[in-house]
């Protein structure tokens, strides 16, 4: 009787863990050489995206996963302000939708990233 028990947890916890996943939406925001609002969590030695991850966490976002896309691999101004030619992408909760735009991330449509105008839409994944 207790494993019947066990495994009906199990499965309510599984259901509600799939159901939750599916409240999972993607933002990306254009980075800079350095004037990324992460940078002051990356040191050099720590991956790049636990910084990302780090930053948002710290905005009271959860983050399921963070990655980039290139949509530019030709020459870059070296000015702190200008764009590195990635598009850092992220994938959090419905939830914290507003949060994260007000850090200046911009919600993802239908696979349709968040392209600079002037540039192709052409992307190549990255880290």
């Amino acid at each position: 009787m207790r494993q019947a028990g066990i495994l009906f947890l199990f499965l309510i916890l599984s259901f509600w863990a799939c159901d939750n996943k599916q409240n999972l939406i993607e933002l990306d925001i254009v980075e800079t050489r350095c004037m990324n609002e992460w940078d002051d969590y990356y040191n050099g030695e720590n991956n790049y995206r636990d910084a990302v991850e780090e930053y948002l966490e710290q905005n009271g976002i959860s983050v399921y996963r963070v990655y980039a896309h290139t949509y530019w691999d030709g020459p870059v101004c070296l000015a702190c302000s200008c764009p590195t030619g990635r598009l850092i992408v992220i994938r959090i909760e419905e939830e914290d939708r507003l949060k994260a735009e007000e850090l200046g991330f911009q919600f993802v449509k239908n696979e349709r990233y968040n392209v600079p105008e002037n540039y192709g839409s052409t992307l190549v994944p990255g880290f």
